[in-house]
Parts: C-alpha cells; sequence; structure tokens
C-alpha cells in the first residue's frame, strides 16, 4: 500500500505544469479561433473572385499546420517554465504571417482592414493571457516563499518561546564572529541560567516551569536594541549575543538583566508568587578565535558565577586577563537608570 501511495505521489502532475499547459492550449485555442474567422474572410475573397482559389486553400492549411504544430510543441515541451513567453511571441509572429501575405495581394481595402483587426486582436489577447499567466505564477510564488518562510520559522524557533533555537544561536554566533574578525570589531555574549529551575519544575509542575521561561523571554525581548539577538539555549539557559559591545557594556546589560528577571510576576499553580532569579556569565569575542572558543568561555563564566552563589553575574575577559566578578562597573550598573 505504502509503495502504491509512493508510486501515485511521484506520477501526480506538477500543478504549476498543468497550470501552464492550460494557459498554452487557451492561447492555441483562441488564436485558431481567430484564423477560422479570417478563414472566412480570405473565402468571401474567394468567392468575390478577388483571390485565386489556391491561395484560399494555402491560408487556411497554412493556419491548421501552423496550430496544430504549435499545439504538439506544447505537449512535447517539458521545459515549459522557461520557453513558454518565446512560445507565445513565436506564434504570434508564426501566425501574422499569412495573413500579410493575403492583405499584400488584396486590392479590397475594407477587407484588408478586417483581416488586420483579425491579426492585431489575437495578437493582444495573446500578450494579456501572458501577463495574466505571469501575474498568477508571481502569486504562486509569493504564496510558496511566505510557506517557505513560516517552515524556516519553526525550524529555526522555539516552540515554547518563539525564540531563535541552539541550532540558529551556532549559526548566528558564526556569521557574528566571521563578521567581526573582518571588521576587527567585538561582540559580546551573555548566558542566563535560570537557578534552581527543577525545584521549580518539582514544586510547582512543568507548566509553572514553562510560564517562567515564556515570562523571561518576553521580558528580556521587548527591552533588546534591533541588533542583539536573544535565543532559548537550553532546557533553562538562554544566550543573548550583542553585536559591537564589549566586555563593559555587556556587564552593564547583564546587571540590568538582573533587574528584568527580580520584577518578574509568575504565578504558581496555588496562586503563589515565584521568585526568580539566573546566574549569568559574560565574555567577549577575541579577535580570530573560533565562535566555539567564546561559547566555552561563557559557560566557564557562568560556572564563575555559580560559585559564589545563585543571583550573580561572571565574567571572564580575553585570555590573559583576570576573571572580574560583581565589580565595580557591575555595581554601578545597578544603580543607574533603566533605558
Amino acid at each position: 500500500m505504502e509503495q502504491a501511495n509512493a508510486s501515485a505521489g511521484e506520477d501526480a502532475p506538477d500543478p504549476a505544469l498543468s497550470a501552464t499547459m492550460t494557459w498554452r492550449k487557451q492561447r492555441i485555442g483562441l488564436s485558431f479561433v481567430a484564423y477560422l474567422a479570417s478563414s472566412g474572410v480570405v473565402a468571401f475573397a474567394g468567392f468575390q473572385q478577388w483571390l485565386p482559389w489556391f491561395v484560399v486553400a494555402m491560408f487556411v492549411a497554412s493556419g491548421v499546420l501552423i496550430h496544430t504544430a504549435f499545439l504538439l510543441l506544447a505537449l512535447l515541451d517539458q521545459e515549459v517554465s522557461r520557453r513558454d513567453a518565446l512560445m507565445a511571441m513565436a506564434l504570434i509572429v508564426v501566425g501574422m504571417i499569412p495573413s500579410m501575405i493575403v492583405m499584400a495581394l488584396l486590392d479590397s481595402r475594407p477587407l484588408q482592414a478586417a483581416l488586420l483587426v483579425l491579426v492585431i486582436v489575437p495578437a493582444l489577447q495573446e500578450i494579456w493571457l501572458l501577463n495574466m499567466q505571469h501575474a498568477q505564477q508571481r502569486l504562486r510564488n509569493d504564496a510558496l516563499q511566505a510557506e517557505l518562510d513560516d517552515a524556516l520559522s519553526l525550524v529555526n524557533r522555539d516552540a515554547l518561546t518563539g525564540l531563535f533555537n541552539r541550532q540558529q544561536l551556532f549559526e548566528i554566533l558564526s556569521r557574528e564572529a566571521a563578521r567581526q574578525t573582518r571588521a576587527k570589531g567585538v561582540f559580546s555574549v551573555a548566558l542566563l541560567d535560570i537557578d534552581q529551575f527543577r525545584q521549580i519544575n518539582q514544586q510547582h509542575g512543568y507548566e509553572t516551569g514553562d510560564a517562567v521561561l515564556r515570562a523571561i523571554a518576553t521580558a528580556f525581548g521587548s527591552r533588546l536594541r534591533a541588533m542583539d539577538v536573544l535565543g532559548r539555549y537550553g532546557e533553562e539557559a538562554f544566550m543573548l549575543i550583542m553585536p559591537n559591545t564589549p566586555l563593559e557594556g555587556a556587564l552593564i546589560k547583564a546587571a540590568r538583566m538582573h533587574e528584568q528577571i527580580a520584577q518578574l510576576a509568575v504565578k504558581g499553580k496555588d496562586a503563589s508568587a515565584i521568585k526568580v532569579s539566573a546566574s549569568i556569565g559574560v565574555t567577549a569575542f577575541c579577535q580570530g578565535e573560533p565562535f566555539e572558543v567564546t561559547l566555552a568561555r561563557a559557560e566557564s563564566a557562568v560556572q564563575v558565577a555559580r560559585a559564589e552563589g545563585p543571583n550573580r553575574i561572571g565574567s571572564l575577559p580575553l585570555v590573559g586577563e583576570p576573571v572580574v566578578q560583581e565589580d565595580a562597573t557591575v555595581k554601578s550598573a545597578l544603580a543607574s537608570p533603566r533605558t
């Protein structure tokens, strides 16, 4: 049964291909109808002896041959998306040739005018149909692009918080490290690890734990710069990437993150307020190093913070510099007004 379904899926026609073939047949059919009308005008000229009957016969036969050939070409052509406009223009030009020859042989201006109209109107109609087809194709492409963007968003986002997931954070870190290496610039990384998150889940339930994660994501996401990137790094961990930010500025931002966490109002299943705190590790990118080294230093900075107890900020500056922990920069940031 599965094999039958798979083979049926493989044999299913491509919707875009089917739509293009339908437009082609419609254009050829309308052109042939106009050619039949032209044949009536030419036949009338034959009855009036304004044209030899062999010219009339050749006109009718050439019209049948031209449209049959284009119909067969449309059915056999597999590269419809690439050659569709070319085929439409070719049908317009080739379809005009017999009528233009007959017009040159006719002495009747009214019949010449009638043939000219029957040549111009189908040509304009073909161009209009081709534009309509392209407009529908653009709409289909836009819809497919929107679906692709939605799919990529689902792949790159954490389902619970809506933030970037771990894989996407790694890609952003890699691009930022390469960009700042070329520009001789700097960026900083902060890792936030919620204190005693397992106890929150055990005492208040996993739904409350999820509410804590969403509350932190919402609180931080609304106060970041446009260039900053916030994502969920692990079960209870978040990562903040701060482009063009030295370590001192990142420490100030981390202190304000502590303030924001302290102001969170998350209720447990018994309606009691849950106090949330976090340990934050901060580091800065060192020129030329792989982003994995920067990330490992940020994780070590979290351990530095945890070594001093919960609700602390730890930092590991560039290689060779001393570890800074709750220094004067952070303390002054706690007292500074919030941006």
